[in-house]
């Protein structure tokens, strides 16, 4: 397995791949004597945004127009809700993009190795993450 990088290269407060602004701003959903919200929902997001990039990546290949939307508008949400920025503008650029009724598919291979770049950025952070909130317990 590989060691997660520390939390201060990918991460800051407004900027990085992850924003540990709005990730702070969600400790206000922790329940005493629960366990780790934040923790619980980087697990979630991690899990459930691999299975839509999966298919999303298939959507872009067969040329699914509305499949590609959906997708794109689900992870831009899901990742602007846990800090992370770059997927969500990513995901914005691929949403718009695909107002149209077909796939530009060189153009949009390119943008979903973007996304996928930026998602493992995202996965270390959130894993060094995760390794700081161990430290703290």
């Amino acid at each position: 397995m590989d060691k997660p990088i520390p939390i201060e290269t990918c991460a800051g407060w407004e900027t990085g791949v992850i924003s540990l602004a709005v990730l702070e701003g969600l400790r206000k959903f922790q329940q005493t004597g629960e366990a780790d919200f934040i923790t619980e929902l980087i697990d979630l997001f991690l899990t459930e945004t691999a299975v839509q990039l999966a298919s999303l990546r298939v959507a872009v290949s067969n040329d699914n127009v509305p499949e590609v939307r959906r997708l794109a508008h689900l992870v831009k949400g899901s990742s602007g809700n846990i800090g992370a920025g770059g997927m969500a503008e990513l995901c914005q650029e691929m949403e718009t993009r695909y107002r149209g009724t077909c796939v530009h598919e060189s153009y949009d291979q390119t943008l979903l190795v973007k996304l996928e770049d930026e998602f493992r950025q995202v996965s270390q952070a959130f894993k060094a993450q995760r390794q700081e909130v161990d430290r703290r317990q």
